[in-house]
């Protein structure tokens, strides 16, 4: 049998084999690439994760309205103006439709901002900070209804009469 393993040659192959590995495995220890590789995924990780809580963080903050002449702006995320002459109607209303579907905007538990689909109105527009009453529903002269509420129930008020004087001027 030794001429067998002698003319196959099978010991040159187990070494030439062992070699193979134990230089595939010495080229991994001196990888640099891969702590470069590495350091670079979990850097874009940390900024994908800054982002989204940035993101977060200003869907928190509370829109304001700012009046001007015949111009209202709601600040703040997926804030808008609004001309006066736009206004058909507003109300205050102690309910607010139910919401069927977000189209494009955020929501996180009571807090709802952008373009929702309603039962009542169908795509409106919400700037919601709380979902205790009243609501502030106004109806451009188009038919689209925008709902405006804040997390202090006097601030809405507010807002409503500030909106009803104007459109009484």
């Amino acid at each position: 049998m030794d001429w067998f393993y002698n003319d196959c040659q099978f010991n040159d192959f187990d070494s030439d084999f062992s070699r193979g590995n134990n230089l595939v495995i010495n080229a991994q220890k001196f990888d640099k690439n891969k702590t470069k590789k590495s350091k670079l995924t979990y850097f874009i990780l940390g900024l994908v994760f800054l982002f989204v809580i940035g993101v977060i963080t200003y869907g928190f903050i509370p829109s304001k309205t700012i009046y001007d002449n015949d111009t209202i702006r709601f600040s703040g995320m997926y804030g808008f103006d609004i001309s006066i002459g736009e206004i058909d109607n507003v109300e205050l209303s102690n309910e607010l439709p139910t919401i069927k579907m977000r189209t494009n905007g955020f929501s996180f538990g009571n807090i709802k901002k952008g373009f929702f689909k309603l039962d009542k109105f169908g795509k409106s527009r919400l700037l919601i900070h709380s979902d205790l009453f009243p609501y502030l529903i106004m109806t451009k002269n188009n038919g689209d209804k925008i709902i405006i509420n804040f997390k202090d129930k006097i601030e809405t008020e507010k807002t409503f009469n500030k909106i009803k004087t104007m459109i009484d001027k």
